[in-house]
């Protein structure tokens, strides 16, 4: 998810120096946007127009922009949260990639087997965890749930690639 890497670096800098751009962020017709965009990268998923790659990416920018555009309404853009949390999808997104997503030509067959197993479980179906990333957005009492259930969909992602390469 280079694009989803990318974003976040930038959404984080952006925060970082208080960039005046900030102020976009905090419209509504910026999180009308977002939202839209969430919507029409769900549809393009469904109907399998583009490569999993490219939707996982695709979406988790969406909802990162969905999320900047709602929750800077509830939290001071000084809210270190929008600095770090940017910061360690980033992060994570690059490790998982490179420890587990380019490496997976050398996945025996019992590691095949057990991420197989783990992406048929029905707690780590994409629906259930794009709904959840989502219904998170709008839960900011509770502002760990959505750097958690980012994790996951991070999770799924790498599932999926993994199990992508070896169809």
């Amino acid at each position: 998810m280079p694009t989803f890497i990318l974003c976040n670096l930038a959404v984080s800098y952006l925060f970082k120096t208080g960039n005046p751009y900030l102020s976009y962020f905090n419209t509504d017709a910026a999180l009308l946007l977002a939202f839209i965009a969430v919507i029409l990268s769900l549809l393009a998923a469904y109907f399998k127009m583009l490569s999993a790659a490219v939707w996982y990416d695709l979406l988790a920018c969406c909802i990162l922009l969905t999320w900047v555009s709602y929750w800077q309404g509830f939290f001071s853009v000084d809210a270190p949260m929008f600095f770090f949390f940017p910061l360690f999808f980033a992060v994570m997104t690059a490790f998982v990639d490179l420890k587990f997503i380019y490496k997976r030509k050398y996945f025996d067959h019992d590691s095949i087997e057990t991420i197989r197993f783990y992406s048929s479980r029905s707690l780590l179906h994409p629906a259930l965890i794009i709904g959840s990333v989502l219904i998170s957005i709008l839960v900011t009492s509770h502002f760990i749930l959505f750097p958690v259930l980012m994790n996951a969909y991070i999770v799924r992602y790498t599932l999926t690639r993994c199990l992508e390469y070896e169809a």
